[in-house]
């Protein structure tokens, strides 16, 4: 039998192979994404060095952006920035110990919103211990954090007012309550002298001098845009857009207000 005939039947019987073995890689990989995605929780795999390989449907839904989009989370935005570092540093420390690891950090969703997550990441081995992927899972826990610093800043609040702390203190840290509560958010609270009818500061931590400064001593009427009407009314006044709103059009305290569109309690 010619040798050549025997080598192109070896040769051929081999692409045979490998092309089987591909197609079953292929399957694998195929049946490893279709559990994965059935996965109800956030689910992400992550290479040896770090890398994100894949997302499940969910996790993608979530961010609103595409698996490429999502590899380079450590330099775009899936991680809240003040989070990101010890992220880092605890997923880096995970990858250079081979120890699986948790960590607690905000997650943007694809609405902007950043939302609390516990993650926690164990390697997945082969027999000789070699680590293979690293299994991520996210795990939404948003409400308790919530209800956990809700329940602190009350505390915290009743201790302050039993231990007779000053009451510009216990305004302040009202304000701070309030806007670690509602996100996005900038709180300040007004006293009224109704003997002269005017505001005056008790406490706005996180608003600028430029908005508080004129607030002071302003003349409690309707002029005074959504606080001078809540003030008359003795009820809540809600505005969803200052600029627009017909009631306070004319109102000296108006273009205070747009120039910081941000919620003012």
């Amino acid at each position: 039998m010619d040798p050549r005939q025997d080598r192109a039947t070896t040769e051929d019987d081999l692409i045979v192979r490998l092309n089987r073995a591909e197609e079953a890689l292929r399957s694998r990989k195929l049946d490893f994404q279709l559990i994965v995605d059935s996965i109800p929780a956030q689910v992400a795999v992550v290479t040896p060095t770090g890398e994100v390989e894949t997302l499940n449907q969910p996790c993608l839904e979530y961010f609103g952006k595409t698996l490429e989009e999502l590899k380079g989370w450590a330099s775009s935005d899936p991680v809240h920035p003040e989070d990101l570092p010890h992220v880092i540093e605890v997923l880096t420390h995970a990858l250079e110990t081979g120890e699986i690891y948790e960590v607690e950090a905000r997650h943007r969703r694809y609405d902007g919103v950043y939302r609390w997550f516990h993650v926690r990441g164990f390697p997945l081995k082969d027999l000789d211990g070699r680590i293979l992927r690293w299994c991520v899972l996210l795990t939404d826990i948003d409400d308790r954090k919530r209800a956990e610093s809700q329940l602190a800043g009350e505390k915290r609040l009743l201790e302050m007012v039993a231990s007779g702390s000053a009451l510009t203190d216990v305004l302040t840290e009202l304000c701070k309550f309030v806007e670690n509560t509602a996100a996005d958010c900038k709180c300040g609270i007004y006293l009224i002298d109704w003997r002269g009818s005017s505001f005056h500061l008790g406490a706005a931590p996180s608003l600028p001098a430029t908005f508080n400064d004129p607030v002071e001593g302003l003349t409690v009427t309707s002029d005074a845009g959504p606080c001078g009407a809540a003030a008359l009314t003795k009820s809540q006044v809600i505005v969803t857009d200052i600029e627009s709103d017909p009631r306070f059009q004319s109102a000296t305290i108006r273009p205070l207000l747009l120039a910081d569109r941000k919620s003012v309690v």
